[in-house]
Formats: C-alpha cells, structure tokens, sequence
C-alpha cells in the first residue's frame, strides 16, 4: 500500500507544479503585453516566484527518504497550499489583465478612417398628454425645425415614418423655441427634437422648467458618418512631452451622448516636470465657435452639441494650444470614482450646506465619498458667482481624484475603479498611452505638482451661434484673466513650475 502511495505521489506533485508553472507564466504574458508594471516590479516578481517554486520543488521532490511520515506530510502540505495560493493569484491576475482590456476596449475610442456616430431623436408632446407611446401619436401634428441638424432631422423623420407605416402630417419651424412654443400652446400636438438640443432650451430665459411640461414618447437613433481627416502628428511621447488634456462633463445618462458640456477643463501635463494646470473655463463663455467659418460666437457649453471635436477645436483656438485628448464623463461617473476610490479629499473656499441636499463642507479640507463630492460640483445658488464657484469645485474634485490616484488607490481599488467606468467615461487616449503613463507612475510614485486657475468674464443677454433667434445669458470674457491663462499653459509646456503667484493676474 505504501508502495502504490509513493508511486502515485509524483505524480500527483509533478502534475500541481506544472500547473503552477503554467500558469504563473500565462500571467507574465499577459502583465507583460500591457506593458504597465516597471521592469523591477517585474524582476522582482519574477524572483519571488523563482524562489517560491524552488521551495515547492524541493518540498515535493527532494525530501530524504529517510524523513519521518509526519514530517513528510507537513512539508508537502504547505508546499501544496502554497502552490494552489499561486495558481490562484495567477488566475485572479490573468482575470484583472482581461477585465482591463475589455474596459479599454469599451472606454478607448479607436483612430478610424470613418466616425460613426449616434444621434437620439425624441417626440415630445405635452406632460399631461394622454399619448404613451409612438402609434399613440399616429394622427397628430408634428412641428420640427431643420435650423440646427438639417440631416439628422431629415433621417429621424423617415425613421419615424417607417415605424408608422405612414406619412406624418409635419410643420416647419423656424427654431426650436417657435416649435415647442407652438405645442406649448395646443397649436401641435407633438415636436421632433434631437435630445441633444433639449439642454440648450432649457437653458433659456423662460424655458428652466420645459422638463415638466413635455414627455418623451419615443425616441429613435440615427446614425451619421463623418470621414477622418487624419492630422500630421509629429513624433510624441505621453510620458516625456507636455500635452493638454480637454476634460467635458454633462448630466446626460452616457458619456457619449451631444449635449451641452457643463464641465470645459483642460488639463495641462508636463510628466517630466510633473506639473498639471487645470484651467477651467465658464460653460457661459462667449467666444468663437469652430464650427462656424465667420467665426461667430456662442456660448461654450453648446460647442458640445456639435460634437467633442468642437469644443475641442473652439478651446484649442481660443488659448493657442494643441488638445491632443479628450475624457467625456457624465457627472454620475464623479460619484461612482470617488466612490470606488475609497473617497477623496477637496477643499472649499467657504463653510456652506448644499442647496439641494443640505451637505455640509468646511472651509478647507473636506474628506467626501461620491454623493457629497457630486453635490459639492454641483452647487452653485451658495455663491455670488455661481458657475466660477462651480468650476472651481470641479477642478477640485479632479485634483483629489488624481492625487488619490497617484498615492497608489489606483492599484488598491482597481476593480471597482474599472467597474466604475462603464459606460460613463469616452476617451481618445489609447491603450499603450495609457499603460505607459502607468508605468511611469509606478516606476517613480512621484507627487505631481496640480495648480487651479479659472478664468472670468461679466455676463450681458446676447445673440449666438446655436440661437440666432434669442438672446440668451453669456459672458464676456475678462481678457487679463484669459491672457494670464495663456501664460499658465506656456510655462508647463516650457517646463516652468507653477507658484502660486503665477496665479494672480497682475494689475496693469
């Protein structure tokens, strides 16, 4: 019986080794492909395991044979458990590697020769209208406007038609406002509208309750192609060379949704100085948008409706910088990082409780999980100058964000941090991008050196771009205040330390 034992024993140990080895070199692999951990995070790894197997070895197969039975059970019992420890840790370790390719895969817009892009068309009608769905509309009046997505608008209506199986009896509008008014006032039983442009109505004069006086019935998606102009890039590297980041935000459900950017940072980096800027700009800022070939101006919070590449065109412009990358989060995602963060840390100018929610935050340093850090951007009605306080609270949160990050939470937290992104965060930085500024992170753990500053302007009614037909609230921009910020970015991309100083504007 003895004998049959210690036949069968080699082969059971040789057979858990092998899996050991195995599998602890499919781990190598993959850690190796990302190209994230630093080469002496590797070797000492490497090393560790090295002699971990050695051990097991020894354990398994070179116990004198002459050694007592219990002495020999003990032994090749702990080289088993802590062989199934590794093999376990191998495949938790291959299982994060894959979920962090599938949420880049997700997350990463790719360089593609045509841009496919979604666009969400509703049919409002009155909120106490007794429709609820699409055929419940068949027989109405339609109002629609061709004067801001002419194609879009276009290929909605035939969609819509298709779903009817009939022609709908239409009328056209010369803006949006004559459109919504009309149904307002029982002139049309329903609209055709791009959700997208619903944020611009909403934040007219006159317009801030719309939400509770029309619904939703139905919505389509249409979709357009845009073919890629591919730019002339010159050589860069993401862990050597200074670049500017355009960071937008907005309250719609995904981050990939047109809409009006409540949030317009850049974020100016200079990983060989570790200097970050972030500069905020007004969502209520008059300047020249992009898209338009006179050079017309509108509010930079509509730039978003047109797309990620306009705001990031009209910012570009405006401070004389290259924005190579853009991150579009939707605020749920500020709650649902911090959150998976563990919390972070944001400092406030004043003592307030929020409006809404009735949080209250210190003058100073305010530890907060993600629904006070959501309410924290959000608050405005607490301050005389409500977005300016606004954005600073912004640029806050993305400023605790990133030292927690950068403090090591990043690994510590990477499951939910992962988890947290879905469907919430759009960014054009690639996978290898990516992976290489981690790898620099890790590799040196430096603190970075993040500075605030903000821009300013005085509010008038004017005309713009997106509503040629109304006034509506913008700012003026203060151009010492946007002179100064020009300055700012010049000195990160010099390779300048940003004092605080620096960040007054001076007095001519």
């Amino acid at each position: 019986m003895n004998n049959h034992k210690s036949k069968v024993w080699p082969i059971i140990a040789g057979i858990i080794f092998a899996l050991a080895v195995l599998a602890t070199a499919g781990l190598f692999i993959k850690v190796a492909g990302l190209n994230m951990l630093p080469v002496k995070y590797i070797g000492l790894a490497i090393l560790a395991v090295v002699i971990l197997l050695l051990i097991v070895f020894v354990c398994f197969f070179l116990i004198p044979a002459k050694a007592k039975k219990i002495v020999k059970y003990i032994v090749r019992t702990m080289a088993l458990l802590l062989t199934l420890s590794l093999v376990l840790v191998d495949i938790v370790g291959i299982q994060m590697v894959n979920k962090f390719e599938e949420t880049m895969d997700n997350l990463v817009e790719e360089d593609q020769e045509v841009k496919v892009e979604e666009f969400v068309f509703g049919v409002y009608v009155r909120a106490e209208d007794k429709a609820k769905s699409l055929e419940d509309t068949k027989r109405y009046d339609f109002g629609y406007s061709l004067a801001y997505d002419r194609n879009n608008t276009k290929k909605a209506i035939n969609v819509i038609e298709n779903d009817l199986d009939r022609n709908l009896n239409l009328e056209e509008y010369s803006d949006i406002f004559a459109m919504v008014d009309a149904v307002l006032a029982k002139e049309k039983d329903a609209f055709i509208l791009s959700t997208a442009y619903l944020d611009i109505i909403e934040g007219q004069e006159g317009y801030s309750d719309i939400s509770s006086k029309i619904k939703c019935v139905h919505e389509c998606v249409v979709t357009s192609e845009t073919q890629v102009v591919e730019k002339e890039e010159t050589p860069f590297d993401v862990t050597k060379d200074p670049f500017a980041i355009y960071i937008s935000g907005h309250d719609t459900a995904y981050a990939a949704t047109r809409a009006n950017s409540d949030v317009n940072i850049l974020a100016i980096i200079n990983p060989t100085t570790k200097q970050v800027l972030l500069l905020n700009t007004p969502r209520d800022f008059y300047i020249p948008i992009s898209v338009s070939e006179e050079g017309a101006l509108d509010k930079l919070t509509h730039c978003g409706v047109h797309g990620v590449e306009c705001s990031m065109d009209t910012l570009s412009d405006y401070y004389d910088v290259d924005i190579k990358y853009y991150a579009q989060l939707n605020f749920t995602a500020f709650q649902r990082l911090v959150d998976a963060l563990g919390g972070i840390t944001v400092y406030s100018e004043k003592e307030f409780y929020t409006t809404n929610e009735g949080i209250y935050f210190q003058k100073g340093a305010n530890e907060v999980n993600g629904e006070q850090a959501l309410a924290f951007v959000r608050e405005r009605k607490q301050f005389g100058g409500g977005d300016r306080a606004r954005g600073e609270h912004q640029m806050a949160v993305i400023k605790g964000m990133i030292q927690k990050m950068t403090s090591g939470s990043l690994l510590l937290n990477y499951n939910q941090i992962l988890d947290s992104m879905g469907g919430y965060f759009r960014f054009n930085v690639s996978q290898e991008e990516l992976s290489a500024i981690v790898k620099m992170q890790l590799n040196d753990m430096a603190e970075w050196n993040i500075q605030t500053y903000a821009v300013s302007g005085i509010g008038r009614n004017d005309i713009c771009y997106s509503m040629p037909n109304l006034k509506t609230y913008v700012m003026i921009p203060d151009e010492a205040t946007v002179a100064q910020a020009r300055t700012l970015i010049k000195m990160v991309f010099d390779g300048e330390t940003i004092e605080a100083e620096d960040l007054i504007v001076p007095v001519e």
